[in-house]
């Protein structure tokens, strides 16, 4: 005998769909957001998809959901294309005419280097406006560190 999804099973669900994306969330900033949101939409609907269907087959909810989970996983971690480091020459030129327009200063390879403002590690772009020339020590120097404020989420 089957039976078909109780109310209190869809319920089930749709707490734990959006607690998932609230945890997964919790860890992002806002630099990221569409990489993110590209992700979490494709994770949550294969989550949510094969959670609602195996319900519907009279599986357990927590067993429905366990499963939906690690599928949720895996497409995150297959379907979302690997970002690249590679930063394009139009957008190098791009942010190092904007460095000389604003500064009046010429740019020097051997003492400037190019610094993303929001760091790529932490989902930020390799496009000109998140791009800044930084003299070579002050961008190592720099590091990996992170301004106060970004540990807070300002």
């Amino acid at each position: 005998m089957r039976s078909g999804t109780q109310p209190g099973q869809l319920l089930t669900l749709v707490v734990v769909s959006l607690l998932l994306l609230l945890l997964l969330s919790l860890y992002r900033r806002r630099e990221g957001i569409r990489h993110f949101l590209r992700r979490a939409i494709l994770a949550e609907t294969a989550y949510f998809i094969l959670a609602l269907y195996l319900a519907q087959r009279g599986i357990p909810p927590v067993a429905a959901i366990g499963i939906g989970l690690l599928a949720a996983v895996t497409v995150a971690k297959m379907l979302v294309a690997p970002r690249s480091r590679y930063i394009r020459a139009s957008e190098r030129r791009k942010a190092i005419a904007d460095y000389e327009r604003k500064t009046g200063r010429k740019y020097n390879r051997k003492t400037d280097e190019l610094d993303h403002d929001i760091a790529f590690a932490k989902l930020g772009s390799s496009t000109a406006d998140n791009l800044r020339v930084r003299s070579r020590t002050e961008n190592r120097r720099k590091g990996k560190k992170s301004p106060w404020w970004d540990l807070l989420g300002k």
